[in-house]
């Protein structure tokens, strides 16, 4: 007697091929129609064949058949099956909501983890093993493992850490089981088997006179197995199997149980044909099976023992099929979006698919440059919405403690404040914030008169922050209740868009409002905050509407199976990724065999299914990446096996250089590699400095450039955020040390002490203290020379007569009718006892070499020598008796060796003189109109750091 179970040619639009084959048994009456129940594996392959009844139907009124996802029973699917839900609300208690699942779990695992030597659990640590516990539940419900399963594992043969973990499972599952048992709940991975279980009994003892149809689906669970079964032996039952090898021998087929072999495709499809005892012979075929290509990948995926065949097989090649290596996984986007372009300007339908979030993440981000819309179908964790996001956004600023990086980013989100108020906030930013290096929200309401300022909508927003920071300002520990149920109402005064009206916040309310209340009382540390919220967002998913006019899905392999696109790209597909890493801190591989639980085995023959299945499309596009997130990638197994076919029997598999050479032209679009024009300004002699100081004079040198902006267009490097202090700041800080002990010292050596350095280093700090910009790594590595400096104070002083500290001075100097100055703050002026001015600098990032000196590229000693000599020093007084002495440099740093102090030999008189002319020679250009100011003329001579290299058009 003929079976009542079929397969799908796997080049063949299966939904299609279902919907056709319904529409023929019920005669084209789309009455009869709505007696028809089909179940599928997934919500978008239920999506897909709706859509193909809606074509059929050629825009008639239609009653469409009854649909059921598996992999989402509700009982609300069941809404026009009367008997079966009686039957269910009957014989079954309610389930467990998810949320209150993993919460439960959380409160089960913190109470009792100090029973099994795991000390004090936080919040978040075991709120982290519930959510993998849950999975491991439905795993063992999945497998229909009983807890009691566990028992026949032998602890004395595992690990230490795997004896304590499985000890600690065992006693939760059973505290678990009993909470249940109180709660009058079952679990929810429990039921839907047991839903599933009581319809097929249903089914099976009042056999449905109307068509029973279950497709697609391989027996993942054993309830659905039965169900399965229960379908195919129903007069009115049809069973469509997904995609099925039938060109393996009898003996290849057997094979697959004998080698147990995981990356083989079939494997589960061997499982679930012995479960229903049908032999593949039994199987009838729907649709034109396309020997060719079937048999051709029938045999690059054969077990391991039957390759030798390869040998003697005729490969006419795989025209239709690309493999394209990327040298990262921007690239492979990029790659991804150049293809989906191409092909639906040809007129095709196109679908991704890729377990990689990341990489999705990356193609929606490409798409929109193509003129390309999508959605994603495989569905987003409430965590990754916009909504979500944004929730994610305060919740850091608590963390931060109200960090102002984190607080500026919130309030400047979209969903915040409006695009015409938005320059406000960068006003404040740049006016208050930056400037005055404030630090929290605290800081800013301390400004009072720069916020009475502001807009009173401003003023709002800041007020909303301000009232959370009060509940929880000085806290630590905060109550988790409390602070989701503040969150929330804040969100929705805050909101200037229809935000809270989406779907997606409605389920952020759900999960935040059950986790508000069933952890009122629960206390987390106030720093993981946002790291818990995400942890809890990410427990529900969110699904986005269904739309038939979409260009290109992108979906996971799970969302893709049974669909059918003109042109497949299985992105990707490294090792890792396809397939998916498998992970449980609860039990190893080896102790979930030992219990008949083979999840990443059966992870793997999925896997290698869904890959296999989609390379019989009619053009296929693999693609993977060499490297993903910055570390170097291997490819897929799946990905070698065809590598190894190909190098075999000398099949060349096309490669993706022409959608390479695209994304580097329109890289080359978006970044032209035009050699631009150095800008040269010449600004009138009205707008040209009359002064400069002595160290820009290095600096223009260098490039001239830089100083026509700093000091002419008046531009200057914006403030830092939270600034923790430059070098620039740092070296304030050492000079203000050295000038704080100079002033104590006075040169009298009984007061050249370690406490008196100690004292000059603690005024220095009072006094940066109230920028914020004290930073102790400074007051650290300043103490750690005091011995050093202090050793060299005293050896100094005892020929030195007297000392200038942070000396002011002046030149003028008369040049072109124009009277220029040249202005100095020099760090150090010491007079010997023989009359020598030796001219002193104080450096924290190392000093000029002695040649540049000479050549005046580094002339700022010599410069102040100058001023020294002709008594431009508003204290120290050149003499008759004076002569110019040494050129000393201080490095006051640890960075190359060590302190030390530095003299340079160089014939200050020489120098002095020639720097004088070089520096009249400079003048006369500065008031130059015509004399234009380059952007690094020298090629030899290049500036140690340039804030304005973004203005140069320099090609680096």
């Amino acid at each position: 007697m003929q079976k009542n179970i079929y397969h799908i040619a796997p080049n063949s639009d299966f939904l299609r091929q279902v919907a056709t084959y319904v529409l023929e048994q019920v005669g084209g009456d789309f009455l009869k129609l709505a007696e028809v129940r089909i179940f599928l594996p997934n919500k978008r392959s239920s999506l897909k064949l709706k859509e193909y009844f809606v074509q059929h139907s050629e825009n008639k009124a239609v009653i469409l058949p009854k649909i059921f996802s598996l992999s989402d029973i509700s009982l609300e699917e069941f809404e026009f099956e009367p008997e079966f839900r009686r039957e269910i609300e009957t014989s079954l208690k309610p389930a467990i909501k998810k949320e209150e699942r993993i919460f439960l779990l959380t409160r089960i695992i913190r109470q009792s983890a100090a029973g099994y030597n795991l000390g004090h659990l936080t919040f978040e640590a075991a709120l982290k093993l519930s959510i993998s516990l849950c999975g491991i539940i439905d795993e063992m419900h999945k497998y229909e493992v009983a807890p009691e399963k566990l028992g026949d594992l032998f602890p004395h043969e595992l690990s230490e850490f795997r004896q304590i973990s499985l000890n600690f499972l065992k006693f939760i599952i059973e505290i678990y089981k009993k909470e249940l048992a109180a709660k009058n709940r079952l679990d929810l991975a429990a039921r839907n088997i047991l839903v599933t279980d009581i319809y097929s009994k249903i089914l099976a003892e009042k056999p449905s006179q109307n068509l029973v149809v279950i497709a697609g689906s391989s027996g993942s669970h054993s309830a659905v197995k039965r169900l399965i079964k229960t379908i195919m032996e129903l007069p009115s039952g049809r069973v469509f199997l997904p995609y099925i090898d039938m060109n393996v021998s009898e003996k290849e087929w057997a094979e697959i149980e004998r080698e147990n072999n995981e990356i083989n495709h079939q494997k589960h499809l061997f499982t679930l044909l012995k479960f229903l005892g049908v032999k593949r012979a039994e199987i009838q075929l729907l649709g034109n099976a396309g020997e060719t290509k079937n048999l051709l990948i029938s045999e690059m995926m054969k077990c391991g023992s039957s390759i030798e065949t390869w040998k003697n097989l005729e490969a006419p090649g795989l025209e239709w099929l690309r493999l394209i290596e990327a040298d990262s996984q921007i690239r492979e986007a990029k790659i991804i979006c150049a293809i989906v372009r191409e092909k639906l300007e040809a007129g095709k339908n196109v679908g991704v698919v890729t377990n990689d979030d990341d990489l999705t993440q990356k193609i929606n981000l490409f798409l929109p440059r193509f003129g390309i819309r999508t959605t994603d179908y495989a569905g987003l964790t409430l965590d990754k919405t916009v909504e979500g996001k944004f929730l994610l956004q305060l919740a850091q600023v608590i963390s931060s403690d109200f960090g102002i990086i984190d607080m500026l980013s919130f309030l400047k989100s979209p969903l915040v404040t409006t695009s015409k108020n938005i320059r406000e906030i960068e006003g404040f930013e740049r006016r208050v914030i930056r400037k005055n290096n404030l630090r929290s929200l605290k800081d800013v309401f301390a400004v009072e008169s720069h916020l009475e300022k502001s807009s009173e909508q401003f003023r709002a927003k800041l007020g909303f922050l301000n009232d959370i920071y009060k509940a929880v300002a000085g806290k630590n520990e905060i109550e988790v209740g409390e602070l989701l149920k503040f969150s929330l109402a804040i969100i929705e005064s805050l909101c200037e868009v229809g935000l809270v009206e989406s779907d997606n916040w409605q389920s952020i309310e759900e999960v935040l409002s059950f986790f508000a209340n069933e952890g009122a009382s629960e206390k987390i540390e106030k720093k993981l905050f946002a790291e818990i919220l995400q942890i809890t967002l990410s427990s529900r998913k969110a699904w986005p509407k269904q739309t038939f006019d979409e260009q290109v899905s992108i979906l996971t392999p799970l969302e893709a199976r049974l669909q059918y696109f003109d042109c497949t790209i299985l992105a990707g597909v490294n090792l890792g990724s396809w397939p998916e890493n498998y992970f449980s801190p609860w039990l190893s591989r080896s102790m979930n065999s030992q219990i008949n639980m083979d999840i990443e085995s059966d992870m793997i023959a999925l896997s290698a299914h869904d890959l296999v299945a989609h390379l019989h499309g009619s053009e296929v596009f693999i693609t993977l990446s060499k490297q993903r997130g910055g570390e170097p990638a291997l490819e897929s197994p799946l990905v070698s096996r065809i590598k190894i076919f190909a190098k075999l029997k000398d099949i060349n598999i096309a490669s993706g250089e022409y959608y390479e050479s695209v994304v580097e032209f329109l890289d080359g679009v978006d970044t032209p590699h035009i050699a631009p024009e150095k800008p040269a300004p010449k600004p009138p002699f009205e707008a040209r400095p009359n002064s400069i100081s002595v160290t820009n004079v290095e600096n223009i040198i260098k490039n001239p450039y830089a100083f026509y902006a700093n000091k002419i267009l008046g531009l200057k490097k914006i403030d830092e955020l939270e600034n923790e202090g430059t070098t620039a700041d740092y070296g304030s800080f050492v000079h203000r040390v050295i000038e704080n002990f100079a002033r104590l010292h006075q040169l009298d050596i009984e007061k050249i002490t370690r406490q008196n350095f100690t004292a000059a280093i603690a005024s220095a700090a009072q006094e940066l203290a109230a920028k914020n910009l004290v930073n102790p790594a400074w007051i650290t590595q300043i103490e750690q020379t005091a011995k050093w400096f202090v050793d060299i104070e005293k050896r100094f002083a005892a020929v030195t007569s007297a000392i200038f500290s942070e000396e002011e001075g002046m030149l003028e100097i008369s040049r072109n009718g124009k009277i220029f100055k040249l202005v100095c703050k020099a760090d150090r002026l010491e007079i010997s006892r023989s009359g020598e001015v030796n001219i002193i600098d104080f450096k924290t990032g190392g000093y000029p070499a002695q040649e540049k000196v000479k050549q005046l590229i580094g002339p700022q000693l010599v410069l102040e020598a100058l001023m020294a000599k002709r008594n431009g020093f508003k204290n120290m007084k050149f003499g008759e008796k004076n002569t110019l002495g040494k050129v000393v440099y201080y490095n006051i740093s640890f960075s190359k060796g060590g302190p030390e102090r530095k003299e340079y030999e160089v014939r200050l008189n020489e120098l002095e003189q020639l720097a004088e002319i070089e520096l009249n020679n400079l003048i006369d250009d500065l008031l130059d109109p015509e004399a234009p100011f380059l952007v690094r003329p020298r090629t030899k001579i290049q500036p140690d750091y340039d804030d304005y290299e973004h203005l140069e058009r320099v090609e680096n």
